[in-house]
């Protein structure tokens, strides 16, 4: 029973500290970075382009942990990244183009500082900075095999890899959504209106990315597992975020603060179209570490 306790507990800390590492890459300057938990900053770019995001890379010398943060979409720069969504070959599977050369990019930048290291590596971020850190992580695990250990956990991440090929990254990489963000859902299957079926997809990815003023709001986490909606024909590969998805919503209706988390089993019901009642405001950082928080109280 200790063993299983101290798990839970290693897998809580995990979560919380890429929730905060998540958060603090949108801030401008690094003067309050947490050396105590994360460790000296051995590379920081605050300058970035077209797929070349902003990252971390610091090391905690106590546990031996690298840890790595890639920021989220904040400027034009990253929406034309998010907008690069041709599929192409990756490590045996489709990928988003754009994510697929941000990973290509921060493996140049850090691949002299991993050179040769046995340590532990933790990679997070949230939305695109998710996508490109999970894209980073399949990179590493590939190319690098002298790390001792590679965990990705990603915060309303949008499609990455086919999802054909999910479970290839199932062991290493967590990946939370909130019931009611849009993000998710996003990948070339899904918003393009040539495809057949594809109106309603697009109609309601254009109504939740609409009212930006609107307050987020927890959903039913029953949508995790209910089937409503008639999926999208098209030759596009429906992409998805990738890893054990985790998605966190209501338990009760009646409560706005309990908060629970249930593992999205079958994907491609989950992922295949667009539903309505999204909104973008479920997908922002800190309501992903409000809605985090409330759940892991309910961890054993």
């Amino acid at each position: 029973m200790n063993f299983i306790d101290d798990r839970l507990r290693d897998e809580k800390n995990l979560y919380d500290v890429c929730r905060r590492l998540s958060y603090l890459m949108y801030k401008d300057n690094d003067t309050d970075f947490p050396t105590d938990v994360y460790g000296n900053i051995l590379l920081r770019n605050h300058r970035i382009s077209v797929c070349k995001p902003s990252y971390i890379l610091s090391f905690n010398e106590t546990t031996q942990t690298l840890y790595v943060g890639v920021r989220g979409t904040k400027d034009v720069n990253d929406c034309l990244t998010d907008a690069m969504g041709l599929p192409v070959d990756f490590y045996g599977t489709k990928a988003h183009l754009g994510f697929v050369q941000s990973a290509n990019y921060l493996f140049k930048k850090m691949k002299d500082a991993l050179s040769g290291l046995n340590r532990d590596i933790v990679i997070t971020g949230h939305s695109l900075g998710g996508a490109a850190a999970s894209a980073f992580a399949i990179k590493l695990k590939t190319e690098c095999p002298n790390l001792k250990s590679v965990k990705c956990i990603t915060f309303g991440c949008p499609g990455v890899i086919s999802i054909k090929s999910v479970d290839m990254c199932y062991s290493y990489i967590t990946a939370f959504v909130n019931i009611g963000d849009i993000v998710p859902f996003a990948c070339m299957k899904n918003i393009l209106p040539m495809s057949v079926g594809g109106a309603k997809s697009v109609m309601n990815f254009t109504n939740a990315m609409k009212n930006v003023k609107e307050e987020p709001t927890p959903l039913p986490l029953s949508m995790a597992t209910e089937a409503t909606h008639s999926k999208v024909k098209s030759t596009w590969p429906l992409l998805v975020p990738p890893g054990r998805i985790i998605a966190l919503g209501l338990i009760s209706k009646d409560n706005p603060d309990d908060i629970g988390y249930v593992e999205i089993k079958n994907l491609r019901e989950y992922f295949e179209r667009i539903p309505e009642g999204l909104k973008i405001m479920n997908h922002g950082i800190a309501f992903y570490g409000e809605m985090l928080e409330k759940a892991l109280a309910k961890m054993m």
